[in-house]
């Protein structure tokens, strides 16, 4: 896991370093503007980012978690300035939490823990589907289907605990829309995914739990995937 620190105060930046040392996180960065934070997202990708609401330069870190919402990071603020108007802005960028300076080694554990663990959780739904087969329809539920993916005229539809795809007669647009579920997210000409089943993204690289390959996400798909990532959280 990978951690990177966004703090304009050597010493408070040390500390956390430390901290987050002790707790087991060694791959740790740090930088002290919104600019150089967004270089340092694009390059090392981390699992999650620790962002000081005041910050060199114009942009403040509200302003990267506004970013960092976008691009479905995981983050949490920490600050000195917890006056009512600053709390009620950052409490709009859907970060996990806004820690109050100094942070303690203990709050910060628990609050990396929700960060990596809740800070995406989804909500399966109930809902099926049917595909069409010789001898008359053949029923599944919409929590258990990974991706689709087209093969022409035809598309494949890949399931959890279950190897074999199944394939359908139909092209992709025609099962998106008999399928009809708001989960099933196009991320490609020739895929769609369950995003409830996302177990991370990087770059134009999507992970799913129950898959040990990537997919890979098609550019025209990329910022309207990052907007209903950042939706889930």
């Amino acid at each position: 896991m990978s951690v990177l620190i966004v703090e304009d105060d050597p010493i408070i930046v040390e500390d956390l370093k430390a901290n987050l040392l002790q707790l087991g996180y060694e791959d740790c960065r740090s930088c002290g503007s919104v600019s150089e934070a967004k270089v340092l997202v694009e390059q090392v990708l981390p699992s999650v980012v620790i962002v000081d609401i005041q910050l060199q330069g114009k942009e403040s870190g509200i302003d990267l978690g506004r970013w960092l919402s976008a691009q479905a990071i995981p983050f949490f603020y920490m600050s000195g300035k917890q006056d009512v108007s600053t709390f009620l802005e950052s409490g709009e960028t859907q970060a996990v939490a806004n820690l109050s300076k100094p942070v303690g080694i203990f709050n910060l554990r628990n609050t990396l823990y929700k960060a990596l663990t809740e800070g995406r959780k989804p909500q399966l739904s109930k809902k099926g589907f049917s595909i069409p087969i010789p001898s008359g329809e053949q029923y599944f539920q919409v929590d258990d289907l990974l991706y689709v993916k087209a093969c022409r005229a035809y598309c494949e539809l890949y399931f959890r605990n279950q190897r074999a795809a199944v394939l359908a007669s139909m092209p992709l647009n025609k099962m998106l829309i008999r399928i009809k579920a708001p989960e099933i997210v196009r991320i490609h000409n020739s895929h769609a995914v369950n995003i409830m089943h996302v177990r991370e993204r990087r770059y134009n690289l999507l992970y799913l739990n129950g898959l040990d390959f990537p997919l890979e996400i098609g550019q025209k798909f990329r910022e309207p995937l990052s907007k209903t990532l950042a939706s889930m959280g």
